[in-house]
């Protein structure tokens, strides 16, 4: 009798402890995330309709249709992620061969720190990475 009370004691115990340990996660999470601490990806996206750029859903650039930033970010935003050769992207958004690429990054108006994430030149072409 006194064995099966120290079993059920003992998970008993055992339950109690996971109980606490989880909660004790989960608290320390919201924690983390309610202070600012907890490191979620970003997430750069461009809305065609207003013709802005967000990070994390913040509006970072707004872009003037046409112009020469709109027509570089609109057509890297179409093939994100995706390695694109210089060529190709300076002949379907309409590039001048005398810009040069390094200067089309610079101009987004984008901060450094992003841009340095986001654009990686790579040999004879350009990836645009909207996470990371």
């Amino acid at each position: 009798m006194t064995s099966d009370f120290n079993v059920l004691l003992c998970f008993g115990g055992m339950g109690l402890f996971q109980a606490l340990s989880m909660w004790l996660a989960f608290e320390l999470r919201e924690h983390a995330m309610s202070s600012g601490t907890y490191a979620s990806p970003s997430c750069l996206h461009f809305d065609e309709h207003l013709n802005v750029i967000t990070l994390n859903n913040e509006p970072m650039v707004t872009l003037r249709p046409g112009s020469l930033n709109h027509r570089f970010l609109s057509h890297m935003f179409m093939h994100a992620n995706q390695s694109i050769p210089k060529h190709d992207l300076y002949l379907a958004a309409n590039i001048p061969d005398s810009v040069y690429i390094n200067k089309l990054i610079a101009n987004t108006k984008l901060p450094k720190t992003i841009r340095d994430k986001a654009f990686v030149l790579e040999s004879g072409g350009i990836r645009l990475n909207t996470t990371f």
